[in-house]
């Protein structure tokens, strides 16, 4: 089975980048809201990977959609690992990582420095590492 990920972005232009990024490697899907990833996650096998952008811009006065989301797939599939997106400066990983079950919180800068599978600090690193950490735990998605 190939290894997938799904990025969830809602700004297009680095929707396109991160695609195209990471398809070079992997089955990628996109996503450019909270509802549109939810319908994916729910209608197709597991991913391996989900990578989202924290403020997710819809009707949320505090673009928190991005959070929901990984709460919602730590829920339904507790395999799948998670990788948080933002252009703000990143957050203390320890804390933002225990409280909402992701593997890695990185800023877009990551995206400024090519870099391969063993180059800490590159996406591919963290996508990379998202992907052994969800072979190792097995498709435990619940409901499906």
């Amino acid at each position: 089975m190939a290894h997938r990920v799904l990025i969830v972005e809602d700004d297009r232009q680095w929707r396109r980048i991160l695609a195209r990024y990471l398809r070079s490697k992997y089955d990628v899907d996109v996503a450019a809201s909270l509802q549109e990833a939810l319908q994916l996650i729910a209608s197709s096998e597991p991913y391996h990977v989900v990578i989202t952008d924290i403020a997710l811009a819809e009707d949320n006065e505090h673009n928190t959609d991005g959070l929901v989301l990984l709460r919602k797939v730590h829920e339904w599939s507790p395999a799948t690992s998670t990788i948080a997106i933002s252009g703000r400066a990143a957050q203390p990983t320890e804390r933002f990582t225990a409280e909402y079950h992701t593997l890695a919180y990185l800023d877009r800068s990551v995206l400024d420095r090519a870099g391969a599978e063993d180059e800490p600090g590159t996406l591919l690193f963290w996508v990379a590492r998202g992907i052994a950490e969800s072979d190792l735990k097995g498709d435990h998605r619940d409901g499906a």
